[in-house]
């Protein structure tokens, strides 16, 4: 048989990715239409004379003086190269046809080597299974191709030991959530599968909802998908399935001031946001005023027949901020509590003790003048008044009933009051 008629059927055969490795190879490939192509090429070929003649369950294939080739078909009816009747599967032959051109040898009932073309391969002889499960808005695509899941197919077969490459493509509104099953990197957008036995994969999505972040001020938002705001990150796409954190945090020359939009209303610097729908939030930060001061006053326990009277000693911390003419303060103060002398040397020793007290506060801001009150968890009442000039902020600062209790005390009073200096701090601008 002429070689340019069998390198183009073998070449039309190859083309047939989808039955690669399959024993009848060629006939598998008449059957899904490869082999007709085959035959159109020999018509062009006037030194070759082949004969494709399909039955309803036959394809015979006659590439030469005594030399077919036999498979199943689903196709019917027949084609040919030429005029000439077609020799039947039963055809006599001899030995040195069959070894020359043919591709099966009937005198030893063995099948050939196609001329030019090397033993099929292990790996083409023994394909091997994959399969892939998608769960939830989203679909997989293989790379080679053979798998496009669930739109076309999610099964196919591959050469054994070869790398498949799947890839997770989340629809609009989704977001690829993580593989199950062979994969070993749960969290990769691409799975890289080796064929070396059948395996199996799942792809999960999740409907998703986007967070975006804003910041304004001397701050920073972190928060879920690596949100780190300013910067490069201020948005990420969650499963609309999950609670998630953005956690505000001032720089060294700031403070937080509030929260707004979708965490309005937040105490703390740590906002709860459920991400069930699209969600915006903004951080508002300040400069900060800092600084401290002291203090002192005097606390009477009264007793039953007498009283008790000491000096408190304060020393104050504090942090300001002003921000669109309003303003907020918080203080700590640590105070000590020398003891007491009572009048009557059969009382209880009164005083002796240390202790912190913490407050925060809303400061309304007029031109210059600064002013603030809150009652701190312990029950004492503070109030502020002072001064914004140039940057500096100086308050009066009284507290009442700061400590609240003596020993065996009736009742107890105290009024303590102090001096707080706060500067603005230089952010080097």
């Amino acid at each position: 048989m002429p070689r340019n008629l069998t390198r183009r059927v073998l070449r039309k055969a190859e083309r047939c990715e989808l039955v690669r490795g399959a024993p009848a190879w060629l006939s598998l490939c008449v059957a899904l239409g490869c082999a007709s192509d085959s035959a159109s090429d020999a018509e062009s070929d006037s030194t070759s004379a082949a004969a494709f003649t399909t039955t309803a369950s036959t394809v015979v294939a006659t590439l030469g003086t005594g030399s077919t080739l036999e498979g199943a078909t689903t196709g019917a009816g027949s084609t040919s190269s030429s005029s000439e009747p077609s020799p039947t599967a039963g055809a006599s032959s001899d030995a040195s046809a069959a070894t020359t051109g043919g591709l099966t040898d009937e005198a030893s009932g063995s099948t050939g080597t196609p001329p030019g073309d090397s033993s099929e391969s292990e790996s083409d002889a023994n394909p091997v299974d994959l399969e892939v499960v998608v769960q939830g808005p989203g679909q997989v695509i293989s790379s080679p191709v053979g798998i496009y899941c669930p739109d076309l197919q999610c099964e196919s077969s591959f050469p054994m030991s070869e790398n498949v490459e799947l890839a997770a493509v989340p629809a609009d509104g989704a977001l690829f959530v993580r593989w199950e099953g062979h994969c070993e990197d749960p969290q990769a957008d691409v799975c890289v599968l080796e064929m070396s036995e059948p395996r199996a994969a799942t792809a999960i999505f999740e409907v998703a909802s986007e967070l975006v972040v804003e910041v304004e001020g001397p701050g920073r938002v972190t928060g879920p998908g690596a949100i780190d705001c300013p910067g490069p990150v201020c948005r990420a796409i969650v499963p609309a399935s999950e609670n998630v954190e953005v956690v505000a945090a001032a720089e060294p020359t700031g403070v937080f001031v509030r929260w707004e939009d979708d965490c309005a209303g937040a105490t703390r610097q740590v906002c709860t946001l459920e991400m069930d729908e699209p969600r915006h939030v903004i951080a508002v930060f300040s400069e900060a005023y800092r600084g401290g001061g002291s203090g002192s006053g005097t606390t009477v326990c009264t007793f039953e027949d007498a009283s008790c009277t000491w000096m408190d000693g304060w020393e104050f911390s504090a942090t300001a901020y002003v921000h669109e003419g309003v303003g907020g303060l918080s203080i700590s103060g640590d105070w000590t509590d020398p003891p007491g002398e009572p009048s009557d040397p059969e009382l209880q020793e009164c005083g002796g003790g240390s202790g912190r007290e913490s407050i925060g506060m809303e400061l309304s801001i007029s031109g210059e003048e600064v002013a603030g009150s809150a009652s701190s968890f312990t029950g004492a009442a503070w109030e502020v008044s002072g001064t914004l000039i140039d940057g500096t902020m100086a308050l009066e600062v009284v507290a009442m009933n700061v400590l609240g209790q003596c020993r065996n005390a009736i009742s107890s009073s105290s009024v303590l009051s102090g001096t707080l200096s706060l500067s603005l701090q230089d952010d080097g601008s």
